[in-house]
């Protein structure tokens, strides 16, 4: 293959059927692969540009909220379990605004109930830096019950959240459970190649948070703190409140 050429998936995968006998071609094909995700990230940096106001499909409205949280209450009495976890992670992305790969590596000596403060401490958010993200009374009740009943006898260094093999999730395993419990609950659906899909993802509710805390507190440099933003525009939540109070559509 020449290695100046960025295959698509489709020559990748032809290249590995022709191949298939062959040991190392499963080795080349990942080299090639990871060598056309990095061009295409590199394509999409180099054309994006800064946004000035959020779009209306990238923070929720209190109804769109509440339609979620019914979603998932629904599922309780099948898959009790994987409901209430489910529930407790969009309670806490929206509570706290933090990264899914923030929400990943919580572990229970990160909560109230073990440190005593009514906070939760990220430990090597984004930029390896820690911080923490301080709750409300409501969110701490919630975990302190999440924790009785899932997490009894663990050890303080235990996982908060953990997928089907009770390992630690990913980040693409808590990308791809919003993308279920955005499509039950019917948010900005779409349809792609005949496949039904949605735009909600985590960061929705990350820009959510922002959103609101601004709303109600006028206070860009707490919103900035909370969110763990170093260098980022948070300017754009207030663009994006100042044009709705201007009569912008909603995002409904």
């Amino acid at each position: 293959m020449n290695r100046k050429k960025i295959l698509t998936r489709q020559q990748l995968q032809e290249y590995a059927r022709r191949h298939s006998e062959d040991p190392l071609s499963r080795d080349v094909v990942r080299m090639a692969e990871e060598r056309r995700h990095a061009h295409y990230q590199a394509k999409c940096r180099k054309k994006r540009k800064p946004k000035k106001y959020l779009k209306p499909t990238d923070y929720l409205s209190l109804e769109q909220v509440a339609k979620i949280l019914k979603f998932i209450k629904a599922k309780e009495s099948r898959t009790l379990n994987r409901a209430v976890r489910n529930e407790m992670i969009v309670v806490l992305l929206l509570e706290t605004g933090m990264r899914a790969s923030e929400l990943c590596n919580l572990r229970l000596s990160s909560l109230p109930s073990y440190h005593g403060k009514l906070e939760i401490e990220i430990v090597d958010g984004k930029g390896q830096k820690d911080r923490t993200i301080r709750i409300s009374e409501y969110l701490k009740k919630r975990l302190g019950e999440y924790v009785r009943l899932y997490h009894r006898g663990h050890s303080l260094e235990s996982l908060l959240f953990r997928n089907e093999q009770r390992k630690k999730m990913t980040r693409q395993s808590v990308y791809g459970k919003v993308k279920v419990i955005g499509i039950g609950a019917g948010i900005w659906l779409y349809r792609k190649n005949g496949t039904l899909k949605t735009r909600l993802s985590p960061r929705t509710f990350r820009h959510t948070f922002g959103m609101y805390l601004l709303d109600v507190t006028g206070n860009e440099f707490l919103v900035k703190d909370k969110l763990g933003y170093e260098n980022a525009d948070t300017h754009i939540y207030a663009r994006t409140l100042n044009k709705k109070a201007g009569g912008a559509p909603s995002n409904e």
